[in-house]
């Protein structure tokens, strides 16, 4: 395809930025009356972001080929005749693009049976990346499973070879790339080590009254170096919740934090010896295209 013809990735991303501060302003402002159903999501409020999302998207390009973003920029999206998608193709190709970025922390997070979803979604988005540097055309992976271009509004004809957007020597490297992250995923998924250990204590701690979700549990080394003096290396574990009460996300006495530093204690044998730690509760919301969050945090050394 001649590249007269297609918009450059900055143009796509700059229509892309505006859509989405276009999103996030009507995010924002739908909080002032739906902030308590949003908490009440939980860690499964970016699917409920990423639906929002993907029916902006679904429905603007299949009626005239353009979001209020893309509009802006003077690009449109097209089948490779020079036709509108249908509505069946707009959300494919909208699913595939946003579904993976906005939920893939989520599903990551939500414990060892998921990890080989994470992972399938971490490679999507990586693919992605991958064709839209390698096509000439500009097509990426959304763009190739939903036989979608992008070209300029007034560009009404053009040469398109398919095939060349998905040869042999393009898919091989994906194909490594997947097998590498696939067994990362299947090991991770059956090893007994820290990881499991660690969400263990999710799972416990999510089982509490009150408790949405735990957003992460990791374990940190920190390496210290002070003038004229040997570097010390301090270790940590960090604990993020989040709860359903506001008023509990600002107390520093909260029955919380005894609460949950036991159970690390008893279910993460390593945080024994570690130098400190963490745990934040933070009550909120994160539905991808808004969030809103309080939290107060408090150390055990």
């Amino acid at each position: 395809m001649d590249k007269s013809l297609r918009p450059s990735v900055f143009k796509r991303l700059l229509a892309l930025a505006i859509d989405f501060i276009l999103l996030g302003i009507l995010g924002y402002l739908s909080g002032f009356f739906l902030e308590s159903f949003y908490v009440a999501l939980g860690q499964y409020g970016t699917l409920f972001g990423s639906a929002i999302v993907i029916s902006y998207f679904a429905i603007c390009q299949s009626r005239n080929g353009q979001t209020i973003g893309k509009r802006f920029m003077g690009i449109k999206v097209t089948d490779p005749q020079g036709e509108y998608l249908t509505l069946g193709s707009s959300f494919l190709r909208a699913f595939i693009l946003f579904f993976p970025v906005m939920n893939v922390e989520m599903i990551s997070s939500m414990g060892n049976g998921m990890l080989i979803l994470a992972m399938l979604l971490t490679l999507t988005i990586l693919i992605s990346i991958y064709f839209t540097l390698v096509n000439n055309s500009r097509r990426s992976l959304h763009d190739i499973l939903a036989s979608s271009i992008v070209t300029f509004s007034e560009v009404s004809e053009f040469e398109l070879r398919e095939q060349n957007d998905r040869t042999t020597k393009k898919i091989m490297p994906i194909a490594v790339i997947s097998i590498l992250l696939l067994s990362m995923g299947v090991y991770q998924r059956l090893a007994q080590n820290t990881i499991a250990q660690m969400l263990s204590v999710k799972e416990i701690i999510e089982q509490k009254d009150g408790v949405l979700t735990v957003n992460g549990i990791n374990s940190n080394t920190t390496t210290v170096s002070h003038l004229g003096e040997d570097s010390r290396t301090y270790t940590s574990i960090s604990l993020k919740v989040r709860i359903d009460k506001k008023s509990e996300a600002s107390n520093t006495e909260s029955s919380y934090f005894e609460e949950f530093y036991e159970i690390i204690q008893n279910e993460l044998p390593e945080s024994r010896n570690v130098d400190l730690v963490s745990i934040t509760l933070f009550y909120g919301y994160d539905i991808g295209i808004a969030s809103k969050t309080q939290s107060v945090t408090k150390t055990f050394e």
